[in-house]
């Protein structure tokens, strides 16, 4: 008696087999099963595996040039990080060119600066000297000026007002000489 297999069978063994291979590639076994049921698919089996072969070699191919790639991208890095350097150094080895002409400019600033508070303070005492002068004058009944007195003091006042326009000029002069100073350290920023 012989006992017949039903075809559902072999496809359950095959789908099982290429399951048990992996999605897609079959292996040795799948091929001997394939091939006893079909031998005329041998020539298929044996251009899939000419292509296997072919793409395994293109594999190896792309392997070696993308490890060639791999160290030129990293020796390009390299290359980069030490053409950054070598930039920055020469920038700033160029800035510094114009530190002399800083440095002056900002003892400059400094002597201004001291001048300008200088006639500030002077200013302020010519105004209390007119201020003292003005109110010895509004006392002048209380105090008994004589009218040379008078003239005196108001010729004192009238010499004070005079030399605080004098000083307060030279300050506004100064200021702007402060301004124009400071604006020429901020022209020299590269």
């Amino acid at each position: 008696m012989k006992i017949t297999i039903p075809k559902y069978c072999y496809i359950l063994a095959l789908l099982m087999s290429i399951l048990v291979q992996g999605c897609g590639r079959g292996g040795p076994e799948i091929d001997k099963i394939v091939l006893a049921k079909d031998p005329s698919f041998g020539q298929t089996i044996e251009k899939r595996n000419s292509l296997r072969r072919e793409i395994e070699t293109k594999r190896a191919e792309f392997l070696k040039k993308d490890a060639a790639a791999e160290i030129a991208i990293s020796d390009l890095k390299h290359r980069r990080v030490k053409l950054k350097r070598e930039y920055v150094q020469k920038e700033e080895k160029i800035k510094h060119q114009l530190d002399p002409e800083k440095r002056q400019l900002e003892r400059d600033i400094r002597v201004l600066e001291r001048e300008f508070k200088r006639k500030n303070e002077e200013i302020q005492e010519v105004d209390r000297d007119i201020k003292e002068i003005n109110s010895l004058i509004k006392k002048k009944e209380v105090l008994s000026l004589t009218p040379e007195e008078i003239r005196t003091w108001n010729s004192r006042v009238s010499v004070l007002v005079k030399k605080k326009d004098k000083v307060m000029e030279e300050e506004k002069k100064l200021k702007e000489e402060l301004e124009i100073t400071k604006l020429k350290v901020k022209v020299l920023e590269i």
